[in-house]
């Protein structure tokens, strides 16, 4: 690609998912990560959070 005259490669990010353990959950519970009136799950390891939660 080229911006402004600058020859800059073609690059890709690579995302890796971090699967969430039950007691990992509960640990951020405990401190707060996540507020006990936060809707949040761990479904086969992934945070699934309503739109009024904080995401994780």
């Amino acid at each position: 690609m080229c911006v402004g005259g600058i020859v800059k490669p073609n690059t890709m990010t690579q995302t890796r998912v971090r699967l969430w353990t039950v007691n990992e959950y509960h640990w951020m519970l405990e401190t707060g990560i996540i507020a006990a009136d936060e809707r949040v799950e761990i479904l086969e390891g992934q945070a699934s959070c309503t739109d009024n939660a904080v995401y994780i």
